[in-house]
C-alpha cells in the first residue's frame, strides 16, 4: 500500500485503527508515518519498501524512511516505484539509499551488507516469497547473478558487497539466472529481447495517445 506520503501521513495509523495491519501489509514509502506508528506497524508482521531515488525526486512523497523503517524493526526492501521516472535497476537503488542515508547523518546503521539483503533476502520477504526466493538455499528456486569482478570499474576489490554496492551497474552483469534458467550469459541476453522491446513501443504509443500532455516528445 502507497502510505505515508507528504498530504497522507496519518495512513498507517488508521489502518492500525481499524485492525488492518498485518504480515500481508506492506508500507510502501512511509515517508511522513510518525515513529510509533512505524513500530506498531512492524509489531503487526507488516513490511516496508522504501523508492529512494523516486522519493527524492517526485514531488509530494517526502524523503526516504529507510533508517526510521530499519529502527523501526520493519522488514525492509528496495523498489524502483516506477520505471518510466528512475532507472529500473536495483543498483541504482541501493546507491541512492545509502546517499540519502549518509547525507542526512541517519544515525541508524546501514552497511553495504544491509543494502545487498535489502534487495535479496528482505527484498523477497516484503514480497511474501521468502520461501521461494531471496537466497541461494535448497529447495528455493536458482535465482542468481554474477557481477563481472575483473574490471577497473570494480578495482580495487577490497570487499565484494561495497564493490556490488558502490560500483556496480547492469553493464557488469554478465550471468542472470531465473529459476534455473539461464536469461543473460556472457552480457547477452538470451531471452525475447525483441518482444520485450516491441512491447515496450506499443505501451509508448499507448500512452502517448492516451495522456499526450504528460508524456514529452
Amino acid at each position: 500500500m502507497h502510505v505515508g506520503s507528504a498530504d497522507k501521513a496519518d495512513s498507517v495509523e488508521w489502518l492500525h485503527a481499524e485492525g488492518l495491519l498485518d504480515e500481508t501489509i506492506t508500507l510502501v514509502h512511509a515517508s511522513a508515518t510518525g515513529d510509533d506508528a512505524l513500530k506498531a506497524a512492524a509489531g503487526a508482521g507488516a513490511t516496508a519498501s522504501v523508492s529512494p531515488f523516486i522519493e527524492m525526486t517526485m514531488p509530494g512523497l517526502g524523503t526516504p524512511a529507510t533508517g526510521r523503517l530499519l529502527r523501526a524493526g520493519l522488514v525492509t526492501g528496495l523498489s524502483t516505484d516506477t520505471e518510466v521516472a528512475t532507472s529500473g535497476d536495483m543498483f541504482t537503488q541501493m546507491r541512492a539509499a545509502l546517499a540519502h542515508h549518509r547525507f542526512t547523518r541517519d544515525p541508524a546503521p546501514l552497511t553495504a551488507a544491509d543494502l545487498l539483503r535489502m534487495v535479496t533476502a528482505d527484498g523477497a520477504a516484503v514480497a511474501g516469497l521468502s520461501a521461494v526466493t531471496g537466497s541461494l538455499t535448497p529447495g528455493k528456486r536458482a535465482d542468481l547473478i554474477v557481477v563481472e569482478a575483473g574490471t577497473p570499474a570494480m578495482a580495487p576489490m577490497l570487499d565484494p558487497r561495497a564493490a556490488v554496492v558502490l560500483a556496480g551497474h547492469p553493464g557488469l552483469v554478465r550471468t542472470v539466472v531465473c529459476d534455473g534458467v539461464v536469461v543473460k550469459r556472457d552480457g547477452v541476453l538470451t531471452g525475447p529481447v525483441g518482444r520485450a522491446m516491441d512491447a515496450a513501443a506499443a505501451s509508448l504509443a499507448h500512452l502517448r495517445e492516451a495522456v499526450p500532455a504528460v508524456l514529452c516528445p
